[in-house]
C-alpha cells in the first residue's frame, strides 16, 4: 500500500502588541519608575539611578565603580545596601578575630599569626574603603541634584571636632545628603550614568 504525503499547513496570525512607550522612547511599556520620580529599573538607558534590590549586588558595585566611576550617580539603595554589606563583612571578619584570639590564646597563651593576619587583612579592608565611600557620596550627591564640591562643606563640618564637641555636624550632614531622594527631572549628572 503506497504512502501518502499529507500536506499540513501551519496557519500563523501574526498578532501585533501595540506597547505603551515610555517618555525616554525605551521600550518597557511606561511601566519604568524613572518617570515618576523613581530609580530606573528597566535598563533602558535614560540616565536615572539603578536600584539595586540586593545587599551583594550593590556591595559589588561599591567595589566596581569606587575607584574609576565619579561622575555618574548612586541610588538610595545601592548607597545603603553597600554599607550594610561592608557592614557584614567587617563583622564577619571581627567575630573571625575574635574567635582566632580566643583559640590562639588557649593554645600559647597570647594571641598570634593567625589573628595577627586576620587584624591587618580588616585594616587593609578599611583602608581600602575610604576611595569607594568617597566616590559613592559623591555619586550619591549627584543622585540628589547637588554638587559634589559639598564635600567641602562635610570635611570643614569635621574639622572643628579637634577643638571641640561639634563633631556631630559633619556626619549630620552626610546622613541628609545620604537620604535625600533622587531628582531625576533635571539633573544633569544623570546623563553621565555608564
Amino acid at each position: 500500500m503506497p504512502t501518502v504525503k499529507k500536506s499540513v499547513k501551519k496557519v500563523t496570525k501574526k498578532t501585533v502588541v501595540k506597547k505603551d512607550v515610555c517618555p525616554c522612547g525605551c521600550d518597557c511599556g511606561a511601566n519604568c519608575p524613572c518617570h515618576n520620580g523613581g530609580e530606573c529599573t528597566c535598563g533602558c538607558g535614560c540616565g536615572a539611578s539603578v536600584k539595586h534590590t540586593g545587599i551583594w549586588s550593590a556591595w559589588r558595585a561599591f567595589w566596581r565603580r569606587g575607584y574609576c566611576e565619579w561622575s555618574g550617580t548612586s541610588s538610595r539603595s545601592e548607597y545603603w545596601l553597600s554599607w550594610i554589606g561592608n557592614v557584614i563583612v567587617l563583622t564577619l571578619g571581627t567575630i573571625l578575630l575574635c574567635l582566632a584570639s580566643l583559640i590562639e590564646g588557649e593554645m600559647w597563651g597570647h594571641p598570634a599569626l593567625l589573628s595577627g593576619m586576620i587584624c591587618v587583612a580588616l585594616v587593609v579592608y578599611i583602608i581600602a574603603m575610604v576611595i569607594p565611600a568617597i566616590s559613592m557620596m559623591t555619586r550619591r550627591m549627584h543622585d540628589a541634584g547637588l554638587s559634589a564640591w559639598l564635600w567641602v562643606l562635610y570635611v570643614l563640618s569635621i574639622a572643628p571636632a579637634c577643638v571641640d564637641e561639634s563633631w556631630v555636624y559633619g556626619p549630620g550632614i552626610g546622613l541628609i545628603v545620604a537620604l535625600l531622594p533622587t531628582v531625576v527631572a533635571g539633573n544633569k549628572y544623570h546623563k553621565n550614568n555608564k
